[in-house]
């Protein structure tokens, strides 16, 4: 991202175990903008007993042909607490309250 306009994002996830990547997914590049919507599915296929040995890195990305990407938002969890958040927005949203 310059500093003088809109970037160029994208996300990266990451499947993670014992500090080796396992699998990897990145989205669509969004061009030209701050606000990027992603209306993509990152699917990992997890066996069940697996959850708790994995962990999920997911990066923002700035793309740029011309320099470094940049780095714009990182964040790093264990599999098991973004199944719980998943499980809570998958149930506020059914009960109509998600976001309120």
């Amino acid at each position: 991202m310059g500093s003088l306009g809109p970037a160029d994002p994208y996300v990266k996830a990451s499947l993670m175990a014992e500090g080796r990547r396992l699998k990897k997914r990145k989205t669509s590049i969004k061009k030209n903008t701050l606000n990027p919507n992603y209306n993509e599915a990152l699917v990992f296929d997890v066996p069940h007993e697996s959850v708790h040995h994995v962990s999920l890195t997911i990066a923002v990305v700035d793309y740029d042909w011309c320099a470094r990407r940049a780095l714009l938002l990182g964040g790093l969890g264990g599999l098991g607490g973004f199944l719980g958040i998943l499980w809570h927005l998958g149930s506020s949203w059914s009960n109509g309250t998600l976001l309120g």
